[in-house]
């Protein structure tokens, strides 16, 4: 029977796919197992994937691209219907979620406008992001206390609704 890979971690690559060789990459583990070398800088990035096991690693253009690639080298088919999107489960004080609020009301944004924003910011400017990442690093205390509870893909042919009973399902299995 063909199952789907879990646990998935999808990561857009945090140099363009100049040392992966692909915009994204798809590996078979939770988000916190990925190896970190890929998000730090040039040389330690370069080093990982210099001497990678690219044979456990789903390379692609797109999320679906690395997704199938993944499933391919598993000798699993990718699902028929692909990932619709995905679902990000975050938690934050109060004091956090009150101050993105005034942002939202103050530049008269929806919270999908304000993340899509963050995002292209991130995108646009790379050298940025990664100094932001660095102080992150170094001074967790000065940024915003949101945590990613879970995250998941929604596929074309489910709910949003089935996809968390199914996240949740492999949590209490183990296999998150």
């Amino acid at each position: 029977m063909n199952q789907d890979i879990f646990p998935l971690t999808i990561v857009a690559d945090h140099f363009g796919g100049s040392y992966a060789g692909a915009a994204f990459t798809a590996w078979n583990k939770d988000p916190n197992e990925v190896p970190g070398d890929i998000f730090s800088c040039d040389r330690d990035c370069s080093c990982f994937w210099a001497n990678a096991n690219r044979t456990e690693i789903g390379f692609g253009d797109t999320p679906d691209e690395a997704y199938a690639d993944l499933c391919a080298k598993f000798g699993k088919k990718a699902r028929k219907s692909k990932i619709k999107y995905w679902v990000y489960e975050l938690e934050m004080s109060e004091e956090t979620s009150n101050a993105i609020n005034r942002v939202l009301t103050e530049c008269e944004l929806t919270l999908d406008e304000f993340f899509a924003a963050a995002v292209q910011c991130a995108v646009d400017d790379p050298e940025g992001t990664r100094e932001a990442c660095k102080e992150y690093e170094e001074h967790p205390e000065s940024f915003p206390d949101i945590d990613i509870v879970r995250f998941y893909p929604v596929f074309r042919d489910e709910t949003e609704a089935q996809a968390r009973r199914r996240k949740l399902a492999e949590e209490s299995n183990g296999s998150s």
